[in-house]
């Protein structure tokens, strides 16, 4: 069942709020009849009374905490007593903590393989036979960019979405030619309530929208995919990222630009070229160089300095990194690229002489490495940046 349309019901687990809403506005538009699942009763039931007006479809509430112990079982015991027959399950719900291992409480690992792992796992297994039996359904799981590579202060969580991508692919398989589909969706950072368990230390780089993750699972779901991931940067990243070694003083003869499979000439500006302007800029200590690489966006959106700056920002960044270190040098190596998204690996080598976000005390050398993912106009100007630092080991946007 590759559309959840009219005449299917579909259960959305996190359904309050972010991705899990999205989902749940977009298939009662479609004319899908509902089942809603979240903690916040009262949010549910706005949400659903919304739905119903102005869709004319079904939408039934539950307030269920899959942190619970056997969440899952319950949960499908609750909708079995209502005589819901469950035609899509969408396991949205999930949650991670930033932190160590070692200093964080025992009870923030155990809850996120609970919701993320054990919840999603009992509820596939007890509602994929009704839909096998029927010769139609679909399953969606809601995993995550840090699925693709460890998560160093988020080790749980993304080991917990790793289980989820690894866990869906092979259902996928398990399930061809039963009329059932299964997909793993991959967002990277999206503006929704994840952060506020996370903290904004999970998030980097900018934030996609849940409607545009939805987009995107809707779109592989009708074409039969067992995973996507949503968003041309947090693809290319993911796919760069499993492919690093895990020591990062050898990555970058693993990514020779010669033998890179994305290296391609396909738009106006290629990402070596663009490399080759850019070390130039930096190594003349030219801000406006600099700043003459990019196109004139809305807004100048980096890790470094935050969202919505302007160019203006970037300028002053840019003075501000020659002026704390007068012998900086910037080697900058192309990764590869994909349509109008390219990689490139940048390493900053110079000695401290003031203050600039305290990288080193006056005096120290710093080597800085990081992989930074650039989007590209039709004119060949930069229009997009993520940057991830300590590249031996990127750190993945979140979901």
């Amino acid at each position: 069942m590759r559309t959840l349309e009219s005449g299917s019901t579909t259960l959305i687990t996190g359904a309050s709020s972010g991705i899990g809403r999205a989902f749940a506005q977009r298939i009662a538009a479609a004319g899908g009849d509902l089942v809603l699942v979240a903690r916040r009763e009262g949010v549910l039931m706005e949400l659903a009374g919304d739905l119903e007006r102005r869709h004319s479809v079904r939408v039934s509430v539950i307030a269920h905490d899959l942190d619970e112990p056997d969440a899952g079982r319950a949960l499908a015991e609750k909708v079995a007593e209502r005589g819901i027959a469950v035609d899509a399950l969408i396991n949205n719900a999930g949650l991670g903590i930033h932190g160590d291992l070692a200093t964080a409480p025992l009870a923030a690992a155990t809850t996120q393989i609970g919701v993320n792992v054990t919840a999603l796992t009992t509820l596939t297994a007890l509602l994929l036979p009704p839909m096998i039996e029927r010769g139609r359904g679909a399953i969606l799981n809601v995993a995550s960019t840090a699925g693709f590579q460890p998560v160093p202060h988020m080790a749980v969580y993304s080991a917990s979405k790793a289980y989820v991508l690894t866990f869906t692919r092979a259902l996928w398989r398990e399930v061809r030619g039963t009329g059932v589909d299964v997909l793993a969706v991959c967002p990277g950072a999206t503006d929704t309530a994840f952060f506020d368990t996370a903290g904004d230390a999970a998030s980097v780089g900018s934030r996609r929208t849940p409607e545009k993750v939805v987009d995107t699972a809707l779109r592989a779901l009708r074409a039969g995919r067992p995973s996507v991931v949503d968003g041309r940067g947090n693809a290319l990243v993911s796919w760069l990222a499993p492919r690093l070694p895990e020591r990062g003083n050898r990555y970058r003869r693993a990514f020779s630009p010669s033998h890179h499979p994305l290296r391609s000439k396909e738009i106006p500006m290629y990402i070596h070229d663009f490399a080759v302007r850019a070390a130039k800029a930096v190594n003349t200590h030219d801000p406006d160089a600099v700043v003459a690489l990019w196109a004139e966006p809305a807004d100048y959106d980096s890790v470094l300095t935050g969202p919505e700056h302007g160019l203006a920002a970037l300028r002053a960044r840019e003075e501000a990194l020659f002026a704390g270190f007068s012998d900086l040098r910037a080697t900058i190596t192309p990764l590869g690229q994909e349509g109008d998204t390219g990689a490139i690996l940048v390493r900053f080598d110079g000695t401290h002489d003031g203050e600039y976000a305290g990288f080193a005390p006056t005096g120290r050398t710093m080597a800085l490495e990081m992989v930074a993912v650039v989007s590209f106009d039709d004119a060949g100007s930069v229009v997009g940046e993520r940057v991830f630092l300590d590249a031996g080991s990127v750190v993945a946007q979140l979901s």
